[in-house]
């Protein structure tokens, strides 16, 4: 028993490090094969999981993903922990940017749901036109019932206002779209979720590609409350 535990919490280790693939790493590799082979492994992993108020969402040979089971527990990243200075509005804002980075990489669940399928790499230019687009449609809407657009209308708003760009300005900043978005992608490229490829001083010469952390958790945690985390941000 004391071996599977050490395999478990060593392979619970390995998913937390972000860094960590098995492609480059070899233990990394081995207990994943030896998880997939053996209940009593997997029983044993869970257990140390649940302690942690973590839970297993995807084992593959791409590895161990997991995730916060509650929104208490230690190991959950909030839009206020991000940017303690950020207004109400901006983290809305910046909730929603994340969306539109989302959506741009997963236009449809069906490609979430197929996991041979990757997304094709993105630019800075595509992630700020599609949250351009949202805001331009959420002001552009005269029924001021309609409930998601009032819930959302302090982000909405808030980037409607802004200027696409504000040149020699800080890389990542709420004061522009583009500072929003590049926000939202240095967050996500910080936890495994994106990963760049470019020069990042050429701008929209960047690409950025989705992960399969990404596809995952939009797949088991986001699209279920992809309403309730947005509207979170005005009160995170």
């Amino acid at each position: 028993m004391d071996n599977q535990n050490s395999a478990a919490a060593r392979l619970i280790y390995r998913a937390l490090n972000l860094s960590a693939t098995p492609a480059n790493d070899v233990e990394y590799r081995e207990l994943l094969a030896r998880y997939r082979a053996s209940p009593e492994l997997q029983q044993v992993l869970a257990q140390i999981a649940e302690g942690m108020e973590l839970m297993v969402l995807d084992v593959s040979e791409r590895g161990l993903i997991i995730a916060p089971a509650r929104k208490e527990s230690r190991f959950s990243i909030r839009l206020g922990d991000l940017r303690k200075n950020l207004s109400e509005d901006q983290r809305v804002a910046l909730a929603l940017s994340f969306l539109a980075i989302c959506a741009v990489f997963y236009p449809t669940t069906a490609l979430i749901e197929d996991d041979s399928r990757f997304p094709m790499p993105a630019t800075l230019a595509m992630f700020r036109d599609t949250l351009t687009g949202l805001s331009g449609r959420m002001n552009a809407l005269e029924d001021s019932d309609n409930y998601s657009r009032e819930e959302l209308r302090p982000g909405w708003s808030y980037i409607h206002s802004l200027p696409t760009s504000i040149p020699q300005a800080d890389r990542a900043s709420p004061n522009s779209i583009e500072g929003l978005v590049r926000m939202a992608l240095n967050y996500l490229i910080e936890y495994g979720l994106v990963n760049n490829v470019g020069a990042q001083d050429e701008g929209e010469a960047v690409e950025y590609t989705a992960t399969h952390r990404l596809r995952i958790q939009l797949r088991e945690r986001t699209l279920p409350r992809l309403f309730d985390y947005v509207r979170s941000g005005a009160t995170a």
